[in-house]
């Protein structure tokens, strides 16, 4: 499996993609810290909250919040905890680590290196 769709990528130490501090993406897998700062708090523990947006798909073989519009009120529940539902059946030891990637705090999430060790312990 591959996951892509890296349009709005740069490198870490690369400058922002836009200077005023714009919201750029797809609703869904936009962290709720950035939702609701309009953009200022893109940071690697964002892109963490979107691959945890990302696991919920694979695991359910459908898009985020494929059954509810997505407008300013998804991005309302968002910032409020809402996060996809998984209705099938999965390893507990995949939804809690999907589970700690979505966290509402951004300091909770997983870091790029412990989200990596975590995935190999699992293999």
């Amino acid at each position: 499996m591959m996951i892509a769709d890296f349009g709005l990528s740069r490198q870490i130490n690369e400058p922002s993609i836009t200077q005023d501090s714009s919201i750029f993406g797809v609703i869904p897998y936009i962290a709720p810290e950035v939702l609701y700062t309009d953009g200022k708090e893109y940071t690697l523990k964002s892109d963490i909250y979107s691959f945890g947006i990302i696991m919920s798909e694979v695991f359910t073989g459908y898009p985020p919040y494929y059954d509810i519009p997505h407008d300013e009120d998804l991005v309302i529940k968002i910032c409020s905890g809402h996060r996809p539902k998984i209705k099938c059946e999965i390893p507990q030891l995949l939804l809690d680590l999907m589970n700690k990637c979505l966290d509402a705090e951004p300091q909770s999430r997983p870091t790029a290196t412990e989200l990596y060790k975590l995935i190999e312990e699992i293999n």
